[in-house]
């Protein structure tokens, strides 16, 4: 089942990678708005901590248009993200990178999109709640996979194999994971019952899973507000705000940045009576390598973060698909 889709993704990324090894490809730029930002900007840390030959970094796609980085050219990577494939701000920044020599990649669930149409190199993922496909197909997992042969691609590396290897495992990881937490969910989803506030707290490569959650789940579908910290910043300013009454949601993952989150919660522990945390280490990830456990832990974070927002949308009746503005009003 779904070897169309796997067979066509391999050829995609099989041509980006051919395509870049021609190249001297220097910058990589990650190029989006909300959530389809959030969700490659784990890129931006991979390739800032495994790869030597390129500067990376993110941008609003509104952003990038108003402040052209300067440099962009034939060496310019820009990879960028729509889930229609037809978000106007991303559309008109993949043009003007474009016109400016750049090699553009393009995520998509929409494959006659004009993002797609416009793009070097189209590739497709799913998202549709109502047909349920490999969570491999998902954004997180083939951003990854794309990100790492970009990686082996520029510095003839070989993460591939065992990225692969985790990918492959994804849905049975998720599965035994999520049945370890499910009661933890809903009783997460007991505690957050009439809260009108969640805030959500990771550090390093989580702060893009936190944001996902913040912007994507509790705000965009539930209609709550939230605010996404990154827990290296928490002790300079926020802090302040939190008391006995504030809810919160932390992510704990596997890299050297942990150390950052666990503080955040230590000293949330102990002043928070409404704080739930979501640990890498209670995740069945046996069939990940070690040196691969740190990055690929976020992307399984995110799926089980997910499915406690679920819980909670369960409870207070209000379906994760229900929208007020996106899509109904324009603006």
């Amino acid at each position: 089942m779904y070897t169309k889709e796997f067979s066509l993704l391999e050829k995609q990324v099989k041509a980006i990678q051919e395509d870049v090894s021609k190249k001297h490809i220097n910058r990589v730029l990650f190029v989006s708005c909300g959530g389809s930002l959030a969700t490659i900007q784990p890129g931006t840390f991979l390739l800032d901590e495994l790869a030597d030959s390129v500067f990376s970094k993110a941008y609003n796609s509104n952003e990038f248009l108003s402040a052209i980085p300067r440099g962009i050219s034939e060496k310019t990577l820009v990879v960028l993200n729509s889930q229609t494939g037809n978000t106007a701000e991303t559309y008109a920044a993949a043009e003007k990178a474009k016109e400016l020599g750049a090699t553009l990649i393009a995520f998509s669930t929409n494959p006659e999109s004009k993002l797609c149409a416009l793009a070097d190199h189209p590739v497709y993922y799913y998202d549709n709640p109502l047909d349920p496909y490999p969570l491999g197909l998902s954004i997180y997992p083939i951003v990854y996979k794309t990100m790492f042969a970009l990686i082996d691609t520029l510095e003839g590396t070989n993460y591939s194999s065992d990225v692969q290897a985790a990918l492959d495992s994804v849905d049975e990881i998720v599965a035994k994971s999520y049945e370890h937490h499910l009661d933890r969910a809903r009783e997460f989803a007991k505690r957050m019952l009439n809260e009108q506030v969640i805030y959500t707290v990771g550090g390093g490569i989580n702060t893009a899973i936190a944001y996902v959650v913040s912007n994507c789940l509790v705000m965009e579908s539930l209609w709550l507000d939230s605010s996404a910290l990154a827990a290296g910043e928490f002790f300079h300013g926020a802090v302040e705000a939190f008391d006995e009454n504030s809810a919160v949601f932390a992510l704990l993952g596997l890299h050297a940045t942990r150390q950052m989150e666990e503080r955040v919660v230590k000293f949330l522990q102990r002043k928070s009576n409404k704080i739930t945390t979501l640990d890498a280490n209670s995740l069945f990830l046996d069939s990940v390598k070690p040196w691969l456990k740190p990055f690929f832990a976020p992307i399984i974070l995110n799926f089980i973060a997910a499915k406690y927002i679920d819980e909670l949308s369960y409870l207070k009746g209000h379906p994760v698909s229900s929208r007020r503005y996106m899509g109904v009003e324009k603006y």
